[in-house]
């Protein structure tokens, strides 16, 4: 949604902290916007309470920054909020580019010739992902996720 709305969107990472804070149910779900038509602020978090009758059931906060900025937080010159990790890089829907296959993809796209084509299609090394500094947070989450599913059956 979030990429249709503002064709400035480069990409969108959500935001992450340690797992323990990540799965109560009021952590907001934390998204950095790189923007190239924003203008630079830094790191000035907005904060959106929920509209379950818009479809959106959880508080919500939205990093917007220029690429260079996202840079800086890259090359750690610029913090972010302490606690606050990079996450994963959230998809982009897919678009033509001349038949060729679109970066970030998660919708199926058609190619010059009509072909249909599928992000299936692709092979993705979910244990790369795991090597990442994400991975490891990512396995206590899920832990701490089934953890809690356990003890809520018992």
């Amino acid at each position: 949604m979030h990429y249709r709305a503002d064709a400035g969107l480069q990409k969108i990472i959500r935001l992450t902290r340690e797992a323990e804070a990540e799965v109560q149910p009021s952590e907001p779900i934390k998204l950095l916007e790189v923007n190239e038509h924003t203008v630079p602020a830094g790191v000035m978090p907005i904060n959106f309470g929920p509209d379950p009758a818009g479809g959106i059931p959880y508080p919500s906060v939205i990093v917007e920054l220029t690429p260079e900025e996202f840079a800086r937080i890259q090359s750690d010159a610029l913090k972010l909020p302490q606690g606050w990790l990079l996450g994963e890089e959230l998809p982009k829907p897919a678009d033509d580019r001349n038949g060729q296959r679109p970066e970030n993809c998660e919708s199926p796209w058609e190619d010059a010739g009509q072909v249909l084509h599928s992000p299936l299609d692709w092979s993705f090394i979910p244990q790369q992902l795991l090597r990442s500094p994400q991975g490891l947070q990512f396995i206590r989450l899920l832990h701490l996720s089934i953890e809690r599913a356990v003890q809520e059956f018992q």
